[in-house]
């Protein structure tokens, strides 16, 4: 069924459904492991509709914000899943204590049941209101990122469209593009402010209320932290800065003798190569045809996923007034189906939906026709992404198909971004961790602590006096800070995988596949560590981890640079 033809239809959870409640004793009151099974797949059953039909409001809205219809539904379940949420909660305690576990546990395994302990520690009826407080903040900062009207060179252009041009060859339109978006948030900041300290101030409180010290214990819950702890967290951002930042000064310096750039600024600092970053050739029609010929070159099921994709309209990528910033992929479960949402912008950013997002897509896609629980397909951000990141890598023999006579450059470029990464990544994490343990700091001290990260992470950025950024502000363009506390470090682990894949790739690409392939199977049956090691990869939380493969990435990057 083609995305335009699902039909919405309100899933009632105000009150709570009778339904679920009711759901809820059958679970409790079963006299059999056979009714409590049938009661677990009523449950499943459910879940996966309310999962499908929320998701699809969620698409609707962001595809355009100004959507009353569909702003209303998305107020509608920001208002009511906490207390849905809360019941689900107590079901999952209610698994956890039943004497049929056994029985559970081999349906769907063990480590969904430590997934739900997990999130149990971190949901009560208590925080309900705090919940949908936090719910409505969040989509405050949605919607204000997204109303960005920015004239620029005599054209109306929102945030995403204005990053194209903030890659320009010319230096001039580099600083005009960051000031113009610089100006936004400062126009804005009283407002972003305000939005972020109610969410501090809420999250704090939601820890407290459920025994936690800090949110940051709360939010390792929540993004479900099953095999690793703060301390392998933080072990992780001691080698980033020991091994990864000195590589990125000597790339950035190397772009400045290549680029002719005497005394770098922000502004430069996405631009590698003095003509131009490499842009891909032709119309969004022509990348998606594109598209669909290397996913059918990749394996049979890239080739079966992708003409699915193209054959139910489930992308769009189109940049356009009043649409939501950034770019995702959810799941449309009732119909086995996974959606696509970017904005193109005529950078390689373009490329990468069809190789990172579809990453996500193609992990959805197989595990929605294989697994028969959504437990089962559930899993922490640091798996998800491995899917996507990995995904990147492996299209590389493709690449020609997009960048022509510049694939050195986009390759060159890609491996040099996901170096340049991780330090903002792992600073991005390192503020989170800072302002949950000090839920008291002023606007201007969370200013503060941010330009002193900058120095220890990126001791090279020179902000000038761009606007907002030059006195620590530039926080605030990242929504994950906003919508996804604690979720931005998990990227930075998943690009360790998906670098040890593009290694291993180098040396015998079909192994590579088949080991990708085989993670991507297992869903949400196994953690991030324990993929690694059935991977063959160490962890990036072993002492010297990043140092080995840094060292072999710059490697790879001299050739590349001996050939551009």
């Amino acid at each position: 069924m083609k995305f335009r033809e699902i039909e919405y239809k309100r899933v009632s959870i105000d009150p709570v459904p009778e339904e679920l409640l009711l759901l809820e004793r059958r679970l409790a009151e079963a006299d059999s492991a056979e009714e409590f099974m049938a009661a677990f797949r009523e449950l499943d059953k459910y879940k996966k509709e309310l999962q499908t039909m929320s998701a699809l409001v969620y698409i609707r809205h962001t595809i355009d914000t100004r959507d009353e219809y569909y702003r209303a539904e998305q107020d509608y379940y920001d208002q009511n899943m906490p207390a849905l949420e809360d019941v689900f909660v107590r079901i999952g305690r209610s698994l956890l204590k039943s004497r049929f576990r056994d029985e559970l546990e081999s349906s769907i395994g063990s480590l969904a049941l430590r997934n739900i302990e997990l999130r149990e520690k971190a949901m009560s009826p208590q925080i309900i209101e705090d919940m949908q407080l936090e719910n409505a903040l969040t989509t405050e900062y949605q919607a204000l990122t997204a109303s960005a009207k920015i004239m620029f060179e005599g054209k109306e252009v929102n945030l995403s469209q204005l990053a194209a041009y903030q890659e320009s060859p010319s230096r001039d339109v580099r600083e005009a593009a960051y000031r113009a978006e610089g100006s936004f948030y400062e126009q804005h900041k009283d407002r972003l402010d305000d939005i972020f300290a109610r969410l501090v101030e809420v999250r704090t409180a939601m820890a407290r209320k459920l025994g936690f010290n800090t949110y940051t214990e709360m939010a390792y819950c929540l993004r479900v932290r099953n095999c690793y702890g703060r301390a392998e967290i933080e072990a992780f951002r001691e080698q980033v800065v020991a091994y990864v930042v000195p590589v990125v000064t000597e790339i950035l310096r190397r772009r400045d003798a290549r680029c002719g750039i005497e005394d770098a600024k922000y502004w430069d600092r996405k631009l590698m190569f003095a003509d131009g970053n490499p842009e891909p050739k032709g119309t969004p029609e022509t990348i998606f045809a594109n598209g669909r010929k290397m996913y059918e070159a990749l394996s049979d099921e890239t080739g079966e996923f992708m003409d699915f994709m193209l054959h139910n309209d489930l992308f769009d990528v189109l940049s356009k007034a009043g649409k939501a910033n950034g770019g995702y992929c959810i799941g449309l479960p009732g119909f086995d189906s996974p959606f696509i949402f970017a904005n193109f912008n005529g950078t390689q950013d373009d490329v990468n939906v069809l190789t990172h997002e579809c990453g996500h897509a193609f992990e959805a896609y197989i595990s929605m026709r294989s697994m028969e629980y959504l437990d089962q397909t559930e899993f922490s951000s640091d798996v998800a992404e491995i899917h996507s990141m990995s995904m990147e890598f492996f299209t590389y023999p493709w690449m020609e198909l997009f960048f022509e006579t510049d694939t050195d450059k986009f390759y060159y470029n890609h491996l040099a971004e996901a170096l340049l990464f991780w330090p903002y990544g792992s600073m991005v994490d390192h503020f989170q961790h800072i302002v949950y343990d000090e839920p008291q700091l002023t606007p201007k001290e969370r200013d503060d602590r941010w330009k002193e990260l900058e120095g220890m992470y990126r001791p090279d950025a020179d902000f000038a006096d761009l606007p907002h950024y030059h006195y620590g502000g530039m926080w605030q363009r990242q929504l994950h800070i906003y919508q996804y506390p604690f979720y931005y470090i998990d990227y930075c682990l998943a690009q360790y995988a998906a670098v040890c894949f593009w290694l291993t790739m180098t040396g015998d690409r079909e192994a590579a596949w088949k080991t990708y392939l085989a993670l991507v199977r297992k869903s949400g049956t196994k953690d991030y560590v324990t993929l690694l090691k059935e991977a063959g990869f160490a962890t990036p939380f072993e002492a010297r981890a990043l140092e080995k493969i840094t060292e072999e990435t710059m490697r790879y990057l001299d050739t590349i640079e001996v050939n551009i």
